[in-house]
């Protein structure tokens, strides 16, 4: 079986495809079929001596089950221990843990039911490792759900890492309805999940974002400000006389400092890219992990299957164009998710 393997530290010209063992399930995982794997921006630093192993999004069909693969915990969990976006003040991204790995312990036969899930059972979730860039991959069941039936393969593949963040740092601002929340970055992966959640809760969104995405902000009831000089004078002009009451950072640089010129709490300022300064000035980093587990995932996956949340997909690229898919993630050329096919192994394949 082919698959993405990185072990090397060259940037993405170290990416390449290796032909590995077909995986087997273990104790309390099940075989997936991955349909679409996301790319996410965090995984960019892990390609050049980041000391953390990013999670991976994936979505799937389950092939086979491990002994006692037991469903979805709705108290939610993140097996892996890694916070790729977003994590409490000053802490560190530091943990590594390969979940996702193959076993070599007993597994059950393509008809056989765990106390969960089932072979046929359309999946979603992320591992901790490279493995979700591969056809076929062990999944720790504390770490998937289950597919909403009309979500597309690549919206389901999409949706933990970066949108997750979006949601963690939505639930950190502590906002409700008549708030006037500021987002830098609307209309980036975390930016915009909760630009909409923040809307769907009944508060006043504005947007700093680039001129070309105002349009679709306008469309999920997010008011636009480009990025710039005179960022704080633009978004007062927009709030009028309402205070900016929460503010989300998911660009970096000088935005926790903006928010603060804002008159904005500390408890209700959030960054999941700042860390270093989060710690320093005593706002919060919550992003990932902080968004409520598996309970959240479903609920989202639910949100996104429905229309209420939109995320849009830029592009997808089959096993072989592994390295242009990180490229294009790297260079920005492309707004939306970016995914993987990994039944597709070379272009037009």
């Amino acid at each position: 079986m082919l698959a993405v393997r990185y072990d090397r530290f060259a940037g993405i010209d170290g990416i390449y495809l290796a032909d590995i063992p077909e995986p087997t399930p273990g104790p309390g995982e099940v075989l997936v079929q991955v349909e679409a794997a996301a790319l996410n921006p965090g995984s960019l630093p892990a390609l050049n001596r980041a000391a953390f192993t990013p999670n991976r999004d994936l979505a799937g069909t389950v092939i086979a089950v491990g002994p006692k693969a037991g469903g979805p915990n709705a108290g939610g969990s993140n097996a892996g221990g890694s916070n790729p976006v977003g994590s409490n003040a000053g802490g560190s991204s530091a943990g590594r843990s390969d979940v996702g790995r193959a076993s070599a312990a007993g597994s059950t036969d393509a008809g056989s039911t765990g106390a969960g899930f089932a072979a046929g059972d359309q999946v979603l979730g992320w591992v901790q490792s490279w493995d979700a860039h591969a056809p076929r991959v062990t999944v720790p069941t504390s770490q998937l759900v289950p597919k909403p039936d009309t979500l597309s393969w690549d919206l389901a593949g999409s949706l933990y890492t970066t949108p997750m963040a979006g949601v963690g740092a939505w639930k950190a601002i502590d906002v409700g309805p008549g708030d006037l929340v500021v987002i830098a970055g609307a209309s980036g992966g975390v930016g915009l999940v909760a630009a909409q959640y923040a809307v769907r809760a009944g508060s006043r969104v504005i947007g700093l974002a680039s001129r070309r995405h105002f349009g679709g902000l306008r469309q999920l009831g997010i008011e636009p400000v480009p990025y710039g000089d005179q960022e704080e004078h633009r978004i007062r002009t927009a709030a009028g006389d309402q205070p900016v009451t929460g503010f989300i950072d998911a660009v970096g640089g000088h935005y926790i400092d903006l928010a603060f010129a804002l008159g904005v709490a500390p408890e209700h300022i959030d960054t999941v890219v700042d860390y270093a300064a989060a710690q320093e000035k005593g706002v919060k980093a919550l992003g990932t992990r902080d968004a409520g587990g598996l309970a959240a995932l479903s609920e989202l996956a639910e949100l996104v299957s429905a229309g209420g949340v939109r995320i849009p997909i830029g592009a997808t690229y089959p096993l072989s164009d592994v390295r242009e898919a990180y490229r294009a993630l790297r260079d920005r050329r492309i707004h939306g998710r970016i995914l993987l096919h990994p039944q597709v192994s070379t272009a037009g394949g």
